[in-house]
């Protein structure tokens, strides 16, 4: 899911640089493309959660909360468990399991996750940051903060970091 939703953020990107003529246009592409690079993060957080996880030998029942709540879709009880609730405490608790001491969000991705929260929750009070100016450059440097806070949870986890991120341009994606 992380590489398809990263992909589709690149798609919005260039669907922007298209519509500068057309504010509306602009906009929407440009709020679609940084929900889309924030969700790819996310997503490949939780699944970088439930990969940590099936490498220890034995689990705590709060590990075994959190993993049955990530890869079991028929689990009765919908309830997020508290260390899922946010990106930073994902992000916490990704690290916590395997055993990095940094627990802070990398202060680039934090400013974005910050961006996608007014896009998402939006209130006439983020009017300014939503429709700012600035919309377009702050959508084009999203992609950079994505690929290094991807490249970095993947390293996190001791894992090789997915090759996709290194796209800059939208594909087609095709089944394996």
């Amino acid at each position: 899911m992380g590489e398809e939703m990263f992909n589709d953020a690149l798609y919005f990107v260039e669907q922007a640089r298209m519509s500068t003529a057309n504010p509306y246009s602009l906009w929407r592409n440009c709020r679609a493309a940084i929900l889309y690079f924030c969700m790819s993060a996310e997503s490949d957080l939780s699944k970088l959660i439930v990969l940590s996880l099936k490498r220890h030998s034995e689990l705590n029942a709060e590990q075994e909360d959190i993993l049955d709540f990530l890869i079991n879709s028929s689990r009765v009880s919908g309830a997020i468990p508290e260390k899922l609730k946010t990106i930073k405490k994902k992000y916490k608790y990704l690290c916590k399991i395997n055993g990095v001491n940094k627990t802070n969000l990398p202060t680039e991705y934090e400013k974005l996750t910050s961006l996608r929260n007014k896009i998402t929750h939006y209130s006439f009070s983020q009017n300014e940051s939503v429709y700012s100016q600035t919309i377009l450059e702050d959508t084009e440097r999203a992609l950079p903060i994505i690929q290094d806070f991807i490249a970095h949870i993947w390293d996190v986890a001791n894992l090789r970091t997915p090759t996709w991120i290194s796209h800059e341009s939208y594909r087609e994606l095709k089944d394996n």
